[in-house]
């Protein structure tokens, strides 16, 4: 038997738990991000903060000096500092949602552009047109009990998607959320 004011239902919903929280800001500096497994040195990608593409300043600009033969791309701070406050559990996921213009079809390989966003070592994909600002977002589910607390990071890692000498890139507007289900 119910008390007085119980219910078997409720109204309202519980929350899951917001564990951690990125937004970018690339107005001002790179933002943390740095090369991540450049081909001959991280030196070969030179990272350019607050640029202008379509009108539009606070993008993180990335300019590739060496043909890419193995997956690399950017990645937030250097290993150091740990994203995320504890070990994964299975269920943790992450929403994201960023912009990407990638420049000049002819230094990307292929028409659509496999990039991979990296959060807790689940590889996101989407495929990038070059040519245009597309906008990027979705929801990740992890499913194991340990993940790398670092990220995200971008990659670019299929053979006929990684980036020639002079092959550019533009990011604006990451924002990485992880929560924990309730």
């Amino acid at each position: 038997m119910l008390g007085l004011g119980s219910s078997l239902l409720h109204s309202g919903s519980i929350a899951d738990t917001l564990l951690f929280s990125y937004t970018s800001d690339f107005t001002s500096s790179i933002d943390s991000f740095i090369a991540q497994s450049i081909e001959d040195s991280a030196s070969d990608l030179t990272l350019t903060y607050n640029e202008t593409i379509s009108g539009s300043d606070g993008w993180l600009k990335g300019v590739f000096a060496e043909d890419q033969a193995s997956p690399g791309g950017i990645k937030w701070h250097d290993g150091t500092v740990a994203m995320f406050p504890d070990n994964g559990l299975t269920g943790d996921y992450f929403t994201y949602s960023y912009k990407i213009y990638l420049h000049d079809t002819s230094t990307w390989g292929s028409d659509d552009v496999r990039t991979s966003l990296n959060v807790l070592n689940i590889h996101h994909y989407d495929q990038i047109t070059p040519e245009g600002v597309v906008n990027v977002s979705g929801t990740s589910t992890f499913s194991g009990d340990d993940y790398d607390r670092n990220g995200p990071m971008f990659i670019w890692n299929l053979v006929d998607d990684q980036p020639s000498a002079g092959a550019v890139f533009y990011i604006k507007d990451v924002r990485v959320d992880l929560y924990r289900p309730y």
